[in-house]
């Protein structure tokens, strides 16, 4: 009979290593170009006229998206493989950015970034890597999904101030292109050259052992009955109030500090760096949340970047660069570090055939929270003519993502149990 012992020793095979590489490198392709959405704020309202609100839809749209989409991109997955889901990212990016760099109206904008944008990073991102991942890892899960998550990060840095640079040289025109090109670069790969269909199916160890019982019931999750547990509305609510944190700050990032006299490849650079220190914070918070469990983990967490918040507002009465630099290292150090926890403690409820469906599903909290902050930052910012609401928004909201990890039973055991685990 198989069993969980019957997993190699060590997880870090060199198959299995290139297989979480290649998501990572995805992953942080996916979402640094995403988040070059605060390079065009600037250059779009003065090229079109759109306001801050109309602009700030576009991101809110990509989000929604992401949201609804996420569920069928894990059941793609399921059935179709990796090659097809990352497949349909790479065009969807590909060709809403081409297609984008022509755009002339408002509601273009919307279909060919915010559209296109959801799809292409429900497909690349960590709807996918998190499910693939759990195919090839099981005892390492958790240092190993927090690497692959620092690709968000790792993608901010490199993309994100080369694009203000291209952007600022030739237009935001060649910029969309420049994004388009570096998408179709990975299709003939898919195609023709990767083993994709080894990649999708995992793990032969894994295959053969039998799934840890998620629960006391041992119930065998799905999409079907996991609407049942509460741990999946806990973590379902942590994503929601996270991303409307984060999403009601990052868009209008670089716009905000441009606007108080910081120089924009500057700004540029701050928030590329934001993405830098997130890959340091997802993998502290991976070994915090190791040692002594995603609870306490989540409660430094959050509280960084409150904190980072705080620093960024300070710059609005004092423009100097050290309140700029609290900002990236306190909320950039923790931007994204909730992710890596909430996928690993859902990997431990609900790990099995279904594990990426669910997860998609419980993504959809993502993509409806970042759609709600964002939105609703540019109207606070156009009806107050400031950035003040918003940012007090974003530190309440922040609260209200760390209340499932203190307040639900379900999440609590499981946060306990696995702390206790790391030090027996």
């Amino acid at each position: 009979m198989n069993d969980p012992q019957n997993i190699p020793t060590s997880e870090f095979q060199g198959f299995a290593l290139g297989v979480a590489a290649l998501a990572l490198l995805m992953n942080a392709l996916a979402r640094g170009m995403i988040d070059a959405f605060a390079v065009f704020v600037l250059p779009l309202s003065e090229t079109f006229g759109w306001t801050r609100a109309e602009i700030s839809l576009g991101y809110a749209v990509y989000m929604l998206a992401y949201g609804l989409v996420s569920p069928f991109v894990g059941m793609i997955f399921d059935r179709l493989g990796l090659r097809a889901t990352w497949l349909i990212g790479t065009m969807a990016l590909g060709s809403g950015f081409g297609l984008a760099s022509q755009m002339t109206e408002l509601w273009q904008f919307y279909v060919l970034v915010g559209l296109s944008s959801g799809i292409g990073m429900a497909c690349l991102g960590m709807v996918t890597a998190s499910a693939l991942i759990s195919r090839w890892f099981r005892r390492e899960l958790s240092p190993v999904m927090s690497v692959v998550y620092a690709g968000m990060g790792l993608g901010m840095l490199a993309i994100v101030p080369s694009l203000q640079w291209v952007v600022g040289r030739w237009g935001w025109q060649n910029g969309y292109l420049s994004l388009a090109g570096l998408m179709w670069v990975f299709v003939p790969l898919f195609i023709a050259v990767l083993p994709m269909r080894r990649m999708s199916e995992g793990s032969a160890a894994i295959r053969s052992a039998p799934k840890p019982p998620p629960s006391k019931s041992g119930a065998d999750w799905s999409l079907s009955n996991v609407w049942q547990h509460s741990a999946f509305w806990g973590l379902f609510g942590v994503f929601f109030f996270t991303t409307a944190c984060v999403y009601a700050v990052v868009p209008q990032c670089v716009a905000y500090l441009v606007e108080h006299g910081i120089d924009p490849l500057a700004a540029a650079t701050a928030y590329g760096l934001t993405g830098t220190l997130s890959v340091v914070g997802m993998l502290g918070m991976g070994w915090i949340a190791r040692r002594w469990g995603e609870r306490r983990a989540a409660t430094l967490s959050y509280s960084s970047t409150i904190l980072g918040i705080v620093s960024l507002a300070v710059v609005a009465v004092d423009p100097r660069l050290i309140w700029v630099y609290g900002f990236v290292l306190f909320f950039g150090s923790n931007q994204g570090a909730r992710g890596p926890m909430v996928a690993t403690v859902a990997a431990r409820f609900f790990a099995g055939k279904g594990f990426s469906g669910i997860y998609g599903a419980m993504t959809t909290g993502l993509g409806l929270g970042g759609a709600m902050g964002s939105y609703a930052s540019g109207w606070l910012h156009d009806w107050t003519l400031g950035y003040n609401a918003s940012f007090a928004m974003a530190i309440g909201l922040a609260l209200c993502g760390l209340l499932p990890f203190w307040f639900m039973p379900s999440l609590r055991s499981a946060t306990e149990a696995n702390t206790a685990t790391a030090k027996a």
